[in-house]
């Protein structure tokens, strides 16, 4: 290399010297030049193939790196999402354009709250101290008997009609069990007590007064037509009374004065009684066929809504007897403690009917109310339940649809009114209106939509109840509606219209119509155009329509789904289905959710509670 480098070029050593000259001693010139030569050569080769000690070229690439498979796959899964949204947003979008612009605003969210078992506590804790406060208040004996002194007051007034000269007003009657205590079963209590005025003695003495029909107000019609045929052959002013029996109750003794001129009209008043007894006969066989004459001409087929006859669980006690019953009670109800088992065998196997005798004996025994009793004796809602069983059905479905009301339960109305019979309806508008005012318009007012009018008539009582079907009005009513699907929750829709009107039989087979028509139901018409409350409504609806077992089974389950169970909703349906179909009930449940109705009851309940709803549902 040292050659090399000091190495001159070549033109310049054949301009300066004739030879090469090497630079170290050579015996020939020419072999030194060739080897200076390929040295070189070499050097520059090593130096143009020499390789470095440091690697200065890029680091390897790896695929994973630059190809992110997970990133590829999250970013597919947000795409498909937003996708998938913006589907169900179109879907919807054209749902409200389908639908006349209608939007479901209904907001179904159920509040929870995380401190609900406390608050549950201590208002149990209140509601026992609030039982004991009522308890001891209830046990303080009176210093003034209202019974004694209303006793004494008709007793005076009894006194003060004997030494009158003539006679004053009727007394009110007094009871000689209750002394005129207001119970909500003995309503009759009145009727059948009468002061000493009134006794078949002192009418025995005046007949003339007029007096004996209003006694003989309890005889069938039979005996009433004889009696006052009797007076015909008797005494002349009796068919006179014959015309309008209302004046003769009114008459005073001032009448029994006027009987001097009954012989005189005795001939020209005996003869129009015998006239008169075919005209009022005759109107009934009038009537009757024109009651009779349009059912040959509608020609309707009898359907049955129920798959089998009503089965009730409980049914009346052949070895029944008042007086013992009232003595169990009382022994299980007297000192210290309370025998809650008594209680319930003894009111758990009687009918309502027999359970108003026990409450009469019991009044009469020992002078005090078996309700007030049982409500300082027990608590909670197996007090509730037990005082449930001794009040009417259709009072205990007034108070029922009360508090669904109050509370907002609209479903839950619903299914009151669509498991109350057209029959009964009347009689639970009446309880209702006595203690809480109209009962369409407070329905109206609960139930949202369309529902609303067909909630607030039936609680008008104007729903038919009639069990004939006319098949042929029930195929042109379902084309009608199948034809109007798209509007059937308008106000004034024929869905609405017809469903106000048309008894239970009638629905079912318009539902069977419909369905053969249009491949679905009413409930899934509605489900299809307003889901919600109001379609959960015509399903149950539908359902009662077709079995009120069945029905009272959805809402069996209704009360024990979800976080808690609706007590009150138990008592309602155990208390007044019982003597009706609640062992049809219980198979209905079975049928459908594949699971024992009691055993469900006895998971949700707890203590007495359980006991007495097992005792009812057996």
């Amino acid at each position: 290399p040292a050659l090399a480098t000091s190495r001159r070029p070549t033109h310049l050593l054949m301009s300066e010297w004739k030879a090469y000259q090497p630079y170290r001693p050579a015996a020939s010139r020419v072999l030194a030049k060739k080897w200076d030569d390929a040295a070189y050569d070499l050097h520059r080769s090593k130096v143009k193939t020499v390789k470095s000690s440091l690697d200065t070229q890029p680091p390897k690439t790896y695929m994973h790196l630059q190809l992110k498979l997970k990133k590829l796959q999250l970013e597919e899964e947000r795409l498909a999402t937003v996708e998938r949204d913006n589907r169900m947003l179109l879907e919807k979008m054209a749902h409200i354009m389908q639908t006349r612009g209608r939007v479901d605003n209904h907001n179904d969210y159920d509040h929870k709250s995380l401190n609900k078992e406390k608050r549950q506590r201590e208002l149990l804790e209140i509601t026992m101290e609030n039982q004991a406060i009522l308890k001891r208040i209830q046990a303080r004996q009176a210093n003034y008997s209202h019974e004694d002194m209303e006793r004494d007051y008709f007793q005076s007034e009894e006194l003060r009609q004997n030494i009158t000269r003539f006679p004053p007003a009727k007394p009110k009657s007094p009871t000689k069990d209750t002394a005129g205590y207001d119970s909500d079963f003995n309503t009759t209590a009145n009727d059948t007590h009468k002061p000493k005025g009134d006794s078949p003695s002192d009418e025995d003495k005046a007949p003339e007064s007029g007096k004996e029909p209003a006694k003989e107000e309890h005889h069938d019609s039979h005996e009433h037509h004889e009696h006052e045929g009797h007076h015909d052959h008797q005494e002349a002013p009796e068919p006179a009374a014959h015309k309008s029996p209302e004046p003769d109750k009114k008459k005073t003794p001032e009448a029994s004065k006027v009987a001097s001129p009954a012989p005189e009209k005795k001939p020209s008043v005996t003869s129009p009684p015998t006239e008169k007894k075919p005209s009022v006969t005759s109107p009934p066989t009038e009537k009757k066929p024109s009651v009779a004459s349009p059912p040959p001409e509608k020609k309707p087929s009898v359907v049955e809504t129920h798959e089998a006859a009503p089965k009730p669980s409980i049914s009346a006690a052949a070895d029944f007897d008042a007086n013992t019953s009232a003595e169990k009670l009382y022994k299980a109800m007297k000192g210290l403690g309370t025998d809650e088992k008594t209680l319930i065998d003894v009111l758990s196997k009687t009918t309502y009917v027999q359970r108003k005798e026990v409450i009469k004996a019991y009044q009469a025994k020992y002078n005090r109310s078996l309700e007030e009793h049982i409500i300082s004796e027990t608590s909670l809602s197996f007090q509730r339940l037990l005082v449930a069983l001794l009040h009417d059905p259709n009072e205990l479905t007034a108070n029922e649809l009360h508090r669904r009301i109050t509370a907002g339960m609209e479903l839950g109305v619903i299914e009151v009114l669509a498991l109350t019979a057209p029959a009964q309806m009347a009689a639970v508008r009446a309880a209702y209106e006595g203690k809480h005012g109209a009962l369409p318009d407070a329905v109206a007012a609960a139930v949202p939509g369309a529902l609303k009018i067909i909630a607030g008539t039936w609680a008008a009582s104007s729903r038919e109840g009639s069990t004939t079907v006319d098949r042929e009005d029930a195929v042109r009513l379902a084309a009608e509606l199948a034809g109007a699907e798209a509007s059937m929750f308008d106000l004034n829709s024929l869905f609405v219209t017809n469903l106000t009107v048309l008894s239970p039989a009638q629905l079912y087979a318009v539902s069977q119509e419909y369905k053969k028509l249009t491949g679905h139901t009413l409930a899934g018409a509605a489900q299809a155009q307003r889901p919600g409350v109001e379609a959960d409504a015509v399903a149950f609806i539908e359902t009662a329509a077709h079995s009120p077992a069945e029905a009272a089974a959805v809402a069996f389950e209704n009360a024990m789904e979800g976080f808690g169970t609706d007590d009150d909703g138990l008592i309602w349906l155990t208390a007044t289905r019982a003597e009706v179909d609640l062992r049809g009930v219980s198979e209905a449940y079975q049928a459908k959710y594949g699971k024992s109705l009691k055993s469900e009851v006895q998971d949700e309940t707890s203590w007495d509670f359980k006991a007495l709803l097992s005792a009812l549902i057996a």
